[in-house]
């Protein structure tokens, strides 16, 4: 077999919870919304990015992929729009997927990456990393490794661009035995604050009802599910209300 050479890149991960629950429930409502989804993220790589000296498309330095439950993005290359790009398509997407009923959790990770184009096979430790990271957090939410972090921070330092302290934020994540852990979070919900039809706090029940069709009444899920839609809202609140504060 041909070998492909690595390439630093970035790489996002996310999995669609409970979506094999929701395909068991109605297969053609989930149909539906993934293929809605789809549609979306294909129109979102065709948005454009302007900073002081570029003007470049989303999908000239990304590339999105949906496999059932799974989404995988990964840079093309490692420079600064790359950062820049797969950050700005994840909060996009990560918003969108409120609207389309699928509730989304994963990281951004970073590092040596395998590609082969041609037969759309990857391999590489930043997607078990993104991975990793999202899948132990109890929540819907967007886990930044912290390589991400110094990224950005070098990055302002040296362009004063785009990146600043609305694109993360510091928080206790929740494991599956309760504990806590420190990370650094994708800040969808400050950057998507116009968008949301109340002012915070917001409720549970306010939150989960965009969700109610795909996997039926809140009461009906097992517990652990429904921790995840508290930690998740919890978070949300966090960061709307330090809005206010600021």
């Amino acid at each position: 077999m041909k070998q492909h050479k690595s390439c630093k890149r970035y790489v996002a991960y996310f999995d669609m919870l409970g979506f094999k629950n929701a395909v068991k429930r109605n297969q053609d409502v989930a149909w539906s919304c993934i293929s809605e989804m789809q549609r979306s993220m294909e129109e979102m790589l065709k948005t454009k990015i302007k900073d002081l000296s570029n003007n470049i498309v989303i999908n000239e330095r990304v590339r999105a992929f949906i496999f059932s439950d799974s989404v995988v993005m990964y840079s093309l290359s490692n420079e600064y729009l790359d950062l820049m790009s797969i950050l700005i398509l994840s909060t996009k997407l990560f918003g969108q997927s409120v609207k389309y009923c699928i509730p989304l959790r994963g990281g951004i990770s970073y590092g040596d990456f395998y590609i082969n184009r041609k037969k759309n096979l990857f391999c590489g430790l930043p997607l078990v990393r993104a991975f990793e990271m999202g899948e132990c957090i109890q929540w819907s939410g967007v886990r930044l490794d912290p390589i991400i972090i110094k990224h950005c921070e070098i990055y302002k330092k040296d362009n004063n661009l785009f990146f600043s302290s609305d694109i993360q934020i510091p928080w206790k994540g929740k494991l599956k035995n309760s504990a806590s852990i420190d990370i650094y979070a994708l800040n969808w919900p400050k950057i998507f604050k116009n968008n949301w039809t109340k002012e915070p706090p917001i409720t549970v029940a306010e939150y989960y009802e965009a969700f109610k069709e795909m996997f039926g009444d809140f009461e009906m899920l097992e517990e652990e599910i429904q921790q995840k839609y508290i930690n998740t809202v919890e978070f949300i609140n966090n960061s709307l209300l330090s809005i206010e504060t600021t």
